[in-house]
């Protein structure tokens, strides 16, 4: 078997079919992995589209294609535009074909991806809702529904695309690459697209690419550094064990540890199944009792030691892999996120040029809502040189001495962020842990003190943003003309009314830092190893250029050089 095809062109004969295939005459494709699992990424199949009307599946597994490996050698080509719908996925299970079975690896430069192209835009991002409302498909099929056919089918509760019978996932397949090609060809007709998006997908898109090499190199691990960790941490889980044991229950055990706190007077509500005592995180923050205290701390030192010890003591480096399709466009970090590890977790890595430079930007969120807002105290602040964090301290804390070292200066700096992201009083006092009056008179000083700031944010929860072109959606942007898709009603219009305020927020930063960072690989190409959030980490001695200062004409955010033999 050369391939199952699905088309208009039924009528012609295999080897002609085989030479469209292999020989695209409009250089442009778009190409499908379908693999094992979202977990298990081994490819057992490849889809190419090579029009809107012609598609071929080419499987691996159980069944291998005569022609695999001429077909997958169509990705690795520059010359031909390679059209994806989440080109983070496909191309990374592409190179992993290519390396075990010793073939080049897929081309990341050349590529376009309409999972890109629709976030940018504020349109659903998945292919499946894009088909069927800007396309009127409906013959496109998702993989859970696969599944769900073959457990009732296998009578398994455990299945993966091996137990679905070959010519349903070539159709899956075949679907998916030709609504690809269309959705290529007709989201930049649709009324949200303009050339301001254009330029934001343009980024993304190139940054795909600069992302692949980054992540590919990794950081050195410091083994001896990665032991005394792995050590520290186990000691201070056994003592805790210990203890708890010496108290008459199992730390490690939710049951337990519901039952012991029951026992000690406090109440708990019960899981969503009724079962047992809920000791859930959310739960155990607001109990005031050293049985909950101490049962926190012992699942953030099992989780570390899960998450980031273990898996690396018997490893030479430390990946992670990144994504660009959350709402915000925010760049994120997954498969071993890097970008959450502990600061006091990061000394297990080592520079292989002897030195980090770091650089992040320096009060991004505050600086943007700022410059969106134009409120006047927050900008007199920053032209004079002053710390906003001290302006808030001075207005919620006037009969206070400013003092950095103090708790009410954190409070004060963290109260900064909260606000501009519209916390609600409940969620201050939470997370501040002061009575929610105290939260509210706080909330109430910071609003008057930036009282411009909070009539832009009254003004964005008091507008509707319903699409002006009748698709139904909503959507707010950043200053780049990002469009940025708000959730739907039902997760509640609090939700939503905040989402307006952060997504603006947090949007323009992101935005700006990824054309901080396109500009210094386009530039210097560093040897990066790692974005975190607002800061880029290199490994070697680099000065970061004084342009990523104002990245965005008027939007001063300066980014300040670190090195060190550790990153900290």
């Amino acid at each position: 078997m050369k391939f199952i095809y699905h088309g208009i062109n039924t009528n012609l004969p295999v080897d002609r079919l085989s030479d469209l295939l292999l020989h695209p005459t409009t250089k442009t494709i778009s190409i499908d992995v379908e693999t094992v699992s979202l977990i298990d990424k081994t490819i057992i199949g490849i889809g190419i589209a090579i029009s809107p009307t012609d598609s071929f599946y080419c499987p691996i597994y159980p069944i291998t294609s005569e022609i695999i490996d001429q077909v997958y050698l169509l990705t690795t080509r520059s010359d031909i535009t390679k059209i994806y719908h989440n080109a983070n996925f496909d191309i990374e299970g592409l190179r992993q074909y290519a390396i075990s079975h010793n073939l080049p690896e897929p081309d990341i430069w050349n590529i376009a991806d309409t999972n890109l192209m629709a976030n940018n835009a504020a349109l659903p991002p998945d292919l499946y809702t894009l088909g069927r409302d800007l396309l009127s498909d409906y013959s496109l099929f998702t993989i859970p529904s696969l599944f769900a056919e073959a457990r009732t089918l296998l009578q398994k509760r455990n299945v993966t695309m091996l137990d679905i019978e070959l010519d349903k996932v070539a159709l899956k397949c075949c679907n998916d690459v030709r609504t690809t090609f269309r959705l290529y060809e007709e989201i930049p007709k649709h009324p949200h697209w303009n050339d301001r998006v254009a330029e934001c997908y343009k980024v993304d898109l190139e940054l795909t690419s600069w992302l692949k090499i980054i992540q590919r190199k990794g950081f050195k691990l410091d083994k001896t550094e990665v032991n005394n960790k792995y050590n520290e941490l186990i000691l201070k889980a056994e003592i805790l064990e210990d203890w708890s044991e010496e108290e008459g229950f199992s730390i490690s055990s939710n049951q337990q540890v519901g039952m012991a706190l029951a026992n000690s007077g406090i109440v708990l509500p019960l899981t969503k199944t009724g079962r047992q005592l809920d000791t859930s995180e959310e739960v155990l923050e607001k109990v005031d009792h050293k049985f909950a205290r101490e049962t926190l701390e012992y699942r953030g030192i099992r989780k570390t030691l899960s998450t980031y010890i273990e898996p690396y003591l018997n490893s030479e480096r430390a990946y992670t892999n990144f994504r660009l399709d959350l709402s915000t466009g925010r760049l994120a970090s997954f498969d071993r996120n890097l970008q959450n590890i502990p600061s006091d977790l990061r000394s297990i890595f080592s520079p292989d040029n002897n030195i980090f430079s770091y650089s992040d930007m320096s009060q991004a969120e505050m600086r943007t809502f700022a410059f969106i807002t134009q409120d006047p105290v927050m900008i007199k602040a920053y032209e004079d040189g002053i710390s906003i964090h001290e302006i808030t301290f001075k207005g919620i804390f006037p009969n206070k001495i400013y003092d950095k070292s103090t708790a009410d200066y954190v409070t004060a700096k963290s109260f900064n962020f909260a606000m501009i992201f519209n916390a609600a009083d409940g969620t201050l006092s939470q997370r501040f842990k002061i009575e929610q009056k105290l939260a509210s008179q706080i909330k109430r000083d910071w609003l008057a003190l930036y009282n411009v700031g909070h009539q832009w944010m009254r003004t964005m929860i008091n507008t509707n943003y319903q699409c002006y072109c009748g698709c139904g959606l909503t959507f707010v942007e950043d200053i780049f003309g990002r469009k940025m898709l708000l959730p739907d009603l039902f997760r509640g219009q609090k939700h939503i009314d905040t989402c307006k305020i952060s997504y603006t927020i947090q949007g323009s930063v992101a935005s700006a830092n990824k054309r901080a960072l396109l500009y210094t690989m386009k530039t210097d190409n560093p040897d990066m190893r790692l974005q975190v959030h607002d800061e880029f980490i290199v490994d070697g001695y680099y000065e970061f250029r004084k342009e990523l200062n104002e990245i965005f004409k008027g939007l001063y955010i300066p980014f300040e050089n670190k090195q060190a033999a550790k990153w900290s």
